[in-house]
């Protein structure tokens, strides 16, 4: 995935369960240094990880939903690669047994836009600051 968002040169759009993959972070960070518009989905559990931060003060657009768990993982490169499966963009999935699809039908990524459209348009931007600590329970 890292050496697909090495290759982007004007967008991508990342929609993310869990988001906490280093390599993954610095290699947004590098799209966006490069001037690569960059848009990601997460699901408002994940707002305010420290990786989403990462990613959100080197000028990645990170947008959440509240009260909905968003659990679609998929990257669209440049509106012509959808990279998808069912591993979240996290370290540890990389041992994990996962699936991984590499689409670059046409038809196909305008389908991946068009949803994560819908999901952008109906988010709001994830607020910058750290992750609330589960409180625990009074006795």
């Amino acid at each position: 995935m890292t050496a697909q968002l090495d290759l982007a040169r004007e967008e991508v759009l990342v929609m993310a369960f869990l988001f906490s993959n280093g390599r993954m972070v610095n290699a947004l960070n590098r799209a966006a240094a490069r001037g690569v518009r960059v848009r990601m989905v997460v699901s408002d559990m994940r707002e305010g990880h420290p990786r989403v931060r990462a990613v959100q003060q080197r000028g990645v657009e990170v947008m959440t939903r509240d009260n909905l768990t968003q659990h679609s993982k998929y990257l669209v490169i440049d509106r012509r690669l959808v990279i998808t499966g069912s591993q979240n963009f996290t370290f540890a999935s990389q041992s994990n047994s996962e699936n991984t699809l590499v689409i670059d039908d046409p038809r196909t990524v305008a389908a991946y836009v068009r949803n994560w459209e819908r999901r952008a348009a109906g988010s709001r931007p994830a607020r910058d600051r750290p992750m609330e600590q589960p409180q625990e329970a009074e006795s």
